[in-house]
């Protein structure tokens, strides 16, 4: 993957498959995470996040769920999905990292998935990801609104990636960047929104609640779905505070949308733990949140609270 210093410490990218219950999802990524730190080190920026560059235990939770249970992908047919049907839907994916919940997604029958991220070398291997898995409705470049990382254009996604057999889906496959911190500049409108180990600071935790109200508050009124995956036992402290975000928005530290999410019906519609095996073949607890989440048109507003029940 070209960046400034690639002569000198190059990043090589490669190709692994991850096993999401009895679907085998393939990725495109760089073949060490460390080389990341290395490049990152060597442009100034220690502190820069590599880890978009590895599989985390949620987005094969988010997969496995999707391709197995309600979303009509690969087989099985148990209820590991049954609350994450997205056939037909729209769906963003937050926090995508190398794409693996977004490529389940679209093969599991979306119309049409956005994957966001802040880095723009992870939404191209989101894309390469896609066209990897035969999705021929992805996009074969970064939107012009990535820009060229460092002053480094990342190119078109490679051909050589394509499989031999086109997938069965024709779900539209795009790229964005989207900051948690700025939800004002967010698209909105999207039927399902998916996040998995986002919540590991408490200022994202506040972020990404008020996000996620953000997502569907172009929606007319009508309910979105909201699936999030997060080990319960890496931040505790952080998924307690998400879930106290959801029930009281106006209670986040800085939330400035109280007049545009006035009236918002937030309902815990399931709540599960599955266990979820990574490239590496680590084993981690994951629970998958599902939310129901209805923002009212502007017209209905009408000084409601926001509520959190959650379903017996």
């Amino acid at each position: 993957m070209p960046h400034p210093l690639s002569a000198h410490l190059p990043m090589a990218i490669g190709t692994a498959v991850a096993r999401c219950g009895e679907t085998d999802v393939t990725v495109v990524m760089p073949t060490s995470e460390s080389d990341v730190v290395d490049v990152y080190s060597a442009m100034g920026r220690p502190d820069e996040d590599p880890h978009w560059a590895d599989v985390w235990h949620g987005d094969v939770a988010l997969a496995t769920a999707m391709l197995e249970g309600g979303g009509g992908g690969g087989g099985g047919g148990g209820d590991a999905g049954s609350t994450i049907d997205v056939r037909g839907r729209s769906v963003i994916n937050l926090g995508a990292g190398l794409g693996l919940a977004g490529v389940a997604a679209a093969l599991a029958g979306a119309s049409r998935v956005l994957m966001t991220d802040r880095e723009p070398r992870a939404l191209w291997c989101s894309l390469a990801a896609a066209r990897a898995n035969g999705l021929r409705g992805a996009a074969e470049t970064l939107p012009a609104s990535c820009g060229a990382p460092d002053g480094v254009a990342l190119g078109p996604t490679p051909k050589a990636l394509e499989p031999a057999s086109p997938a069965a889906s024709r779900c539209v496959v795009d790229a964005e960047i989207v900051d948690w911190f700025e939800p004002e500049l967010a698209p909105t409108g999207f039927d399902v929104v998916l996040a998995s180990d986002v919540l590991y600071t408490a200022d994202a935790v506040d972020a990404i609640a008020t996000l996620v109200l953000r997502l569907f508050s172009s929606r007319g009124g009508r309910a979105g779905r909201f699936v999030l995956a997060d080990p319960p036992g890496r931040f505790p402290e952080n998924h307690a505070r998400f879930v106290r975000c959801m029930e009281d928005p106006g209670s986040i530290p800085g939330y400035a949308g109280e007049a545009l999410i006035t009236g918002a019906s937030i309902e815990r519609v399931d709540e599960r733990i599955v266990e979820c095996v990574n490239l590496v073949g680590e084993t981690m607890a994951v629970k998958l949140s599902t939310y129901d989440i209805t923002v009212p048109s502007r017209r209905a507003r009408d000084g409601s609270a926001s509520i959190l029940s959650s379903r017996a």
